[in-house]
């Protein structure tokens, strides 16, 4: 299995409605995607613009295929309306030394992971329930003592 966040920060008056289009529209959709087998919005405690879409595959590839095969960008297109606007800009100097610059739409940052554990054949939406929560760890074991950490953990 493999999993995939994608981080989406919204306009901060946008929370509720996003949550509704997000259920109503992109987690349906997703849900029909060959390979997609659970899509969630999550939403950050600490700000409430901030969300992370989880979506759990049954393998990299079906991620991948989703995401270019146009239809990633089509969803991403339908909630342009309640995304922030970036603060990036791009600034050129064109040949006859003038300034070309326009604001940059920043896409929403993609991760991924292999799902060591679980199953295919459950079903993630008894499993996680109607509150969901994730905690998402990071960090790097020597491969000396790789074997004597998975014991422990």
């Amino acid at each position: 299995m493999f999993m995939r966040f994608v981080q989406i920060k919204i306009k901060p008056d946008a929370a509720v409605s996003f949550e509704r289009f997000y259920g109503f529209r992109t987690a349906s959709a997703l849900r029909q995607v060959d390979g997609c087998l659970f899509a969630h919005l999550i939403q950050s405690d600490n700000a409430e613009s901030d969300f992370i879409s989880f979506t759990v595959w049954g393998s990299h590839e079906a991620a991948e295929r989703f995401e270019e095969g146009g239809q990633y960008s089509e969803l991403l297109a339908e909630l342009d309306p309640f995304l922030e606007d970036t603060t990036e800009w791009k600034i050129r100097l064109n040949d006859d030394m003038t300034l070309d610059y326009a604001p940059v739409k920043e896409d929403p940052t993609v991760k991924g992971m292999d799902v060591v554990a679980g199953s295919i054949a459950d079903d993630p939406l008894e499993r996680i329930g109607e509150d969901p929560y994730v905690r998402i760890l990071s960090f790097k074991v020597d491969p000396n003592n790789a074997r004597e950490f998975r014991r422990l953990y």
